[in-house]
């Protein structure tokens, strides 16, 4: 129960999980297509080791990552209004055009403002905080992850959520995860690495917000 167990298959995640009848957050941690790249590979290992020392290094050089951020747009959460004033600035310091809500209830309503006729997010990634309340941002979340399942958004094409958390313990983190969250960023660590978080998980988007590493046959696309 303490060792982390990622599920590392050339299945796609709705395949997996009907094929196996597991249930992720149980059986395994963590799921991974063996098509994905390599950025996502190590992250997806390094995120449970916490406290983690990760500093992406594999993203290279801060001018590379800095160019996968242009013109993104995500949604930031947070009830605090100078941490939702002072993390916007430094958001939009690197080109990405940010959209903020207060609340989870804020949150949701704006992610289903971004639906196109298909269900499909016109956002490329959210950050939240986790305690909101009313509706913490957990919460939302997972309602989140039900609109995208009621509209057949499959796995691959989710938009990626990032937990802003000051709680870095391992049940806080592993939580998160079971809620659908991606990944967390601790409050009060080096901002610069929650850009290098954000920038990890756009790293791999095309123009329309599906990821470049996978196609409906499974096949590695070559990067």
């Amino acid at each position: 129960k303490k060792t982390p167990i990622i599920a590392f298959t050339s299945l796609d995640h709705e395949t997996f999980l009907k094929e196996t009848q597991v249930i992720i957050g149980k059986e395994f941690n963590g799921y991974l297509n063996k098509s994905v790249p390599g950025n996502m590979l190590y992250r997806s290992i390094t995120k449970w080791m916490t406290p983690s020392e990760d500093e992406l290094l594999y993203l290279g050089k801060k001018e590379d990552y800095l160019k996968i951020l242009q013109g993104k747009k995500i949604i930031l959460a947070d009830d605090q209004d100078l941490n939702l004033m002072v993390t916007k600035r430094k958001l939009e310091s690197t080109g990405l055009e940010v959209v903020t809500a207060k609340d989870g209830k804020e949150l949701i309503d704006l992610y289903k403002a971004t639906l196109d006729e298909n269900g499909k997010s016109n956002i490329d990634l959210i950050a939240t905080d986790i305690n909101m309340p009313p509706h913490n941002g957990d919460e939302a979340v997972k309602e989140i992850r039900v609109i995208e399942s009621n509209n057949k958004i499959r796995y691959r094409n989710q938009t990626p959520i990032i937990a802003l958390s000051g709680n870095g313990e391992k049940e806080d983190i592993n939580h998160f995860f079971k809620c659908g969250i991606n990944d967390y960023f601790i409050k009060g660590s080096d901002p610069e690495l929650m850009i290098k978080i954000i920038a990890n998980y756009l790293a791999n988007k095309g123009e329309n917000g599906t990821n470049l590493y996978v196609n409906n046959d499974n096949d590695q696309i070559p990067e």
